[in-house]
């Protein structure tokens, strides 16, 4: 919010400067920041490791924006990132490209897919454990 009125005063001291008229409308949503539930990364990261998948939360130098964070709002949320390249590559690069169509990649997927579907499964046989994030995540939201 504070970036785009900053943006619009932008363009009203340089609508004054040369004379001009602007006009200035949002035109997306706000991007929340992102609700976290530890209970639900240490069971993914729990369930990862079930399903095969040598994985860490170790936090990447490469994102891309997303508006997850909205929807962590409303429900219990993770995201996940899985090194799907051999190398480090950066993402939205041809480099990147071409690394994910290779078996490295298409294993990291389906060890991934894995992963999310056994913390499904756990979820669904697990009330308490269920109950136990949902509650987490109540507490996380009535703190902020």
């Amino acid at each position: 919010a504070q970036a785009l009125e900053r943006v619009i005063k932008c363009a009203e001291g340089a609508a004054i400067a040369t004379g001009c008229t602007y006009k200035a409308s949002k035109f997306n949503n706000d991007v929340d920041d992102t609700v976290l539930n530890p209970g639900l990364d240490a069971l993914f990261m729990e369930q990862a490791k079930y399903a095969g998948l040598n994985y860490s939360a170790n936090k990447s130098d490469s994102f891309g924006s997303s508006d997850a964070g909205n929807v962590s709002y409303k429900i219990p949320m993770i995201q996940p990132v899985l090194k799907v390249t051999e190398e480090g590559h950066p993402g939205h690069t041809l480099e990147f490209a071409r690394a994910c169509v290779t078996p490295y990649a298409d294993n990291a997927l389906a060890l991934g897919a894995k992963a999310l579907a056994f913390t499904g499964l756990a979820l669904i046989t697990d009330r308490q454990k269920l109950e136990g994030i949902i509650k987490s995540h109540k507490e996380k939201l009535s703190a902020k």
